[in-house]
């Protein structure tokens, strides 16, 4: 396995241990192999820190792509300890296959390796007014993954990474008041902790902190931290809404007696204690939004190209037509990303045009919108979805998007020249899908086109022979016009 490195930490003094609040819904994620869930859970799970001398458990964590590349994201107080890791010399694992620990066949402690290095406080300090303020809950850590080797499961399969939702905290709300949550965490409450529990249906208040902190109403216990709420979605891509980060006031409250609350204005717990609404921002468990850990994320490594808000399930197509006019009038730059959606809104819903879809796809990618333009590059190169398979741990979505896509198949003729002209175009619009793509992964005639077009640019002068080494690999490196 390739090690990980850290990235960027954030760093907040030790919490003290969450205590367990809601109904105790958690459960042992399934073991069944192609179960929705399951899948789900090959993203999230456990990390430890070796110490040599003994091991300390480190919560949960999660897998996500940003601008094509890996991160993992979990809680900084696992990681760090007064301003620097647990241990001196130790090192992290990242265990992603955990959950299949009853499995016959997989080693459910067989990990990815990461360093720890010292904390860099200038880049906390970069965020925040003083690091050492315990009341400022955003105790995430992000590490960056080299190589891809953390892609495949052990039965050979790819995961398909999480992306950070880019949504405000009051959308982030919107959304979960019509869309269930999910959460999967280790706790040692069910299966003495040796696995992850999941819990789908929570729920997120309809409240925030003035710190922008959200408070959510899933089931959490010790080993909670980092786990990362999710949209429990029938979409290809799931997404990130935020990492749990504290418990609140053990008040084992349902969201029942939550709604109690904000009708009433207060609640009585068993005991008899009273809970005003006033109190509420110290009742549910906290989370750091999305928004704020992309919006740290991007400060550092840049702004992801295609991510809309609106992306996630319960939007219509008026409301993204509404948005899309908003944004073109505000930013010209960005308006073929929210035109290539609507392309994108049609091409999934059950009642959509894709006629219609295909003309919009073209569109966008007509204006320079690098994903549309990537998109059409594999729809001129693969006759089906499942050529892509293999490929996709190279590709910034995974397959199951491009099952999707290829509904629009019969409207785009198989073609190498179009094909490579698409990936050119890409290339040239800040997409660097294609600078991941390995030697093999190319067809020899696809190579000879590619190769053909970037010597007619000035950037290959080697032999159009269809073997796409380092010769093409560097040409398309100097053609992207994406950055490091």
């Amino acid at each position: 396995m390739r090690n990980l490195f850290i990235f960027i930490t954030l760093f907040f003094p030790l919490l003290a241990n969450a205590e367990i609040i809601g109904e105790e819904n958690g459960r042992p994620v399934t073991d069944g192999l192609t179960e929705a869930q399951t899948r789900l859970a090959e993203v999230v799970g456990t990390a430890f820190v070796d110490c040599g001398s003994h091991t300390r458990w480190s919560a949960s964590h999660s897998l996500i792509r940003h601008r094509g590349a890996l991160y993992v994201i979990g809680a900084a107080h696992a990681y760090y300890k007064n301003g620097g890791p647990i241990c001196n010399d130790g090192a992290g694992y990242a265990l992603l296959d955990r959950h299949l620990i009853e499995v016959g066949g997989i080693n459910a402690n067989q990990g990815n390796r990461f360093e720890m290095p010292a904390l860099n406080h200038d880049i906390v300090m970069q965020h925040y007014a003083d690091p050492n303020d315990s009341n400022r809950l955003y105790d995430f850590v992000i590490f960056k993954v080299t190589g891809e080797d953390i892609l495949t499961n052990q039965f050979g399969q790819l995961r398909s990474p999480l992306v950070l939702a880019r949504l405000t905290n009051a959308q982030i709300i919107e959304y979960s008041q019509d869309n269930s949550v999910t959460i999967i965490s280790r706790r040692p409450n069910f299966m003495e902790g040796k696995i992850e529990s999941i819990e789908s249906g929570c729920k997120i208040s309809n409240n925030f902190r003035e710190d922008g902190v959200l408070v959510h109403f899933c089931d959490t216990g010790p080993g909670s931290s980092g786990s990362a709420l999710l949209s429990d979605t029938n979409r290809s891509q799931n997404y990130h809404l935020g990492v749990h980060i504290e418990a609140g006031l053990n008040f084992n409250l349902a969201y029942d007696d939550y709604l109690k609350i904000i009708d009433d204005g207060y609640f009585t717990t068993e005991s008899g204690m009273r809970i005003a609404q006033s109190s509420m921002g110290d009742v549910g468990n906290a989370f750091a939004p999305s928004g704020h850990v992309l919006a740290v994320l991007e400060g550092l490594v840049g702004v992801d190209n295609y991510n809309p808000e609106f992306y996630l399930p319960g939007t219509t197509l008026d409301n993204i037509r509404a948005r899309k006019s908003e944004v073109c009038a505000e930013n010209t730059a960005l308006c073929p990303m929210y035109t290539y959606a609507v392309s994108d809104y049609l091409r999934t819903s059950e009642t959509g045009d894709l006629t219609r879809a295909a003309q919009i796809l073209r569109q966008s990618a007509s204006d320079g919108f690098g994903p549309a333009l990537m998109n059409l590059g594999a729809l001129h190169e693969f006759e089906t979805a499942a050529e892509i398979e293999p490929l996709s741990a190279q590709w910034p979505r995974n397959a199951a998007y491009y099952q999707n896509l290829f509904a629009l198949k019969p409207q785009f003729p198989t073609s190498a020249e179009n094909a490579a002209e698409a990936y050119v175009l890409a290339l040239q619009n800040d997409d660097r899908s294609l600078l991941n793509r390995t030697k093999d992964g190319w067809s020899e005639t696809l190579a000879r086109a590619l190769q053909s077009r970037l010597k007619e640019l000035g950037y290959y002068r080697g032999p159009i022979d269809g073997d796409f080494g380092r010769g093409s690999q560097a040409a398309i490196a100097a053609l992207c016009q994406c950055g490091e």
